[in-house]
């Protein structure tokens, strides 16, 4: 759900400010809330479809992380091709209050439209 999230609002730009919780300070470097809410994400971006995202290769996993690839499809009317991108999701918190986050995603090759 974490990352269903991040794709709608980070990467396809749809509402940058909704996912800055959804993230590491890794992603988030010297950006702050105002920042994310102006659109000025460190997170390349790509005009996803709205989809169901999912996971096309799990490179590795464990309790608190896990790096994984995934695929993207564009709009209907964009000029570009599906993207794959790495993703790593880290575990933050503990008991009731442990979260995933996203703690960097890197566009890895594009596709052909």
């Amino acid at each position: 759900a974490v990352l269903q999230r991040f794709v709608d609002h980070a990467v396809a730009r749809r509402d940058p400010a909704f996912a800055y919780d959804l993230v590491t300070r890794s992603i988030r470097g010297s950006t702050t809330r105002a920042d994310w809410a102006a659109g000025n994400v460190p997170v390349y971006p790509y005009p996803a479809a709205r989809q169901r995202v999912r996971i096309a290769w799990v490179w590795a996993s464990y309790r608190n992380a896990v790096d994984f690839d995934v695929v993207l499809v564009p709009r209907k009317h964009a000029q570009i091709g599906a993207m794959a991108a790495g993703v790593d999701m880290v575990a933050t918190g503990t008991g009731a209050n442990r979260r995933w986050r996203v703690d960097s995603f890197t566009p890895r090759q594009f596709y052909s439209k």
